[in-house]
């Protein structure tokens, strides 16, 4: 979660230090393909994961996952109203389409609530740029959000069934439930 202020320092230091980590990061990133508009996000219904390894449709989720955060940024830092489009384009296609994730054969359904707890802080960091920066400047749509906040909920209460593990896992759902609480504003 980055405030208002977070991202107005970043701003001025991509702008006039060319020579600082957030520049350094800022060009790294936006010499990805997940930050060219030409990025070409593919929603699905349902997300196939697969332990020690991947599928198409969880690499496709991930990816995503990072574009749309990177357009959402791109737009915050540099005011280019493409970039806020791709972003919301991405949430609102995946969010339409979206309706569970399952296990791949040989996979336990336990894999689910990792995979969920990776996938839910990058997808919030896009979200709450695009619904809380300069006040709702985005104009997300109310009706896209709750939406949207459908597929968290989801992927949240995936997530949580991991909070208890005292390993990668639990640490991955922990971030995964604080970043939906904030996004969400709900303190419990």
């Amino acid at each position: 979660h980055n405030t208002a202020l977070d991202l107005e320092r970043i701003k001025y230091r991509i702008k006039y230090e060319p020579a600082s980590a957030p520049r350094l990061g800022w060009n790294q990133m936006t010499n990805t393909s997940y930050a060219r508009l030409s990025y070409q996000h593919v929603p699905s219904s349902n997300v196939v994961v697969k332990g020690s390894g991947t599928t198409p449709t969880e690499t496709q989720f991930r990816n995503d996952g990072q574009a749309a955060y990177a357009h959402a940024l791109q737009w915050a830092l540099t005011g280019n109203t493409q970039n806020r489009d791709k972003a919301l384009a991405i949430l609102n296609d995946w969010s339409a389409a979206f309706v569970m994730m399952s296990p791949d054969v040989g996979t336990s359904t336990a894999q689910l609530h990792l995979e969920a707890a990776w996938y839910l802080p990058v997808l919030v960091a896009a979200a709450d740029i695009l619904r809380y920066y300069s006040n709702g400047a985005a104009g997300w749509n109310s009706n896209d959000i709750a939406r949207f906040d459908v597929m968290l909920n989801y992927l949240f209460g995936q997530a949580a069934q991991a909070a208890s593990m005292e390993n990668n896992w639990g640490a991955s759902a922990a971030l995964a439930m604080i970043a939906t609480g904030v996004y969400q504003e709900n303190r419990s």
